[in-house]
């Protein structure tokens, strides 16, 4: 049997607002999890591609599956998260089950089945014109959502056409602010909280209600912003040099900078001598 081949049948709770009919593969639970939906550009920031990774690997260590279309950029950064993570994922298909669209994701489709996820698609044939399957895709994504986060879309972004079903659905919608060095490649993101749309997801406990599981916290400070999270992991109780910090990241060296320094203030970071720092627990 094709890996991608339907398994069984759609459990009624997805089938509620999609009497059309809908076609699974994979494992689907009878009853909802919680579920998180992460999306974003196809071509994302580094920076913003490892907080959609790390957000998705946070959000199943507190027991969700994560939600998204399954495209390149973040999306593969948010099922590959939840993955590496050993949570489960699905992949809201624009194309019909036994089809995988982009090619180059075949892989990623068979590791979320091989995983336990589950692939799921309203697009029971290759009928619908091309130009309305992303569309069909999203508001099935976000139907499955218990929110929504908009990781980083540009100003003409399907992420932003997903954000508009959250709204008409009442789902609940966030969207990660840009740094004001990358705002052009942020507008969309920018616009849905400027325009009061999304809430402005600054802390990943503001959302989940608690720090990533992946970063040993036990001696940091509660309210450690999750943007500066990710910086932890180029460091150690040895001095680094900022230039060995960026390459380790993938952050400019504006982008580290910022965030040593946020560290830095909140005593977790030791800076010395100048251009090198240090954990301090």
């Amino acid at each position: 049997m094709n890996a991608l081949d339907p398994t069984h049948l759609v459990p009624p709770h997805l089938l509620r607002h999609f009497p059309g009919g809908l076609a699974a593969a994979g494992q689907l639970p009878a009853t909802k999890p919680r579920t998180l939906a992460i999306v974003g550009t196809r071509e994302p920031l580094p920076e913003l591609g490892n907080f959609a990774r790390e957000l998705a690997a946070a959000a199943v260590a507190q027991g969700y599956v994560v939600v998204s279309g399954g495209a390149v950029g973040i999306d593969t950064a948010a099922h590959e998260g939840a993955l590496e993570a050993g949570g489960a994922t699905w992949i809201v298909s624009p194309v019909p089950l036994g089809e995988v669209t982009p090619l180059e994701n075949r892989p990623l489709f068979e590791r979320t089945l091989a995983s336990g996820g589950a692939i799921v698609t309203r697009q029971l044939t290759s009928a619908i014109l091309k130009s309305s399957i992303y569309f069909r895709r999203n508001e099935l994504l976000v139907s499955l959502a218990d929110a929504l986060v908009v990781v980083q879309a540009r100003h003409r972004s399907g992420a932003l056409n997903a954000a508009k079903h959250a709204r008409d659905l009442g789902v609940p919608l966030w969207s990660v602010p840009a740094p004001p060095w990358h705002a052009h490649a942020c507008a969309g993101s920018v616009q849905l909280i400027e325009n009061g749309h999304a809430r402005a997801l600054w802390r990943v406990e503001d959302l989940l209600g608690a720090p990533p599981a992946s970063v040993e916290r036990s001696s940091l400070p509660a309210q450690l912003p999750f943007e500066a999270v990710a910086i932890l992991g180029a460091l150690s109780q040895k001095p680094t040099h900022l230039d060995e910090i960026v390459e380790q990241s993938g952050l400019s060296s504006p982008e580290a900078t910022v965030r040593l320094l946020t560290l830095a203030g909140l005593g977790v970071v030791l800076e010395g001598p100048p251009g090198w720092f240090r954990r301090s627990r």
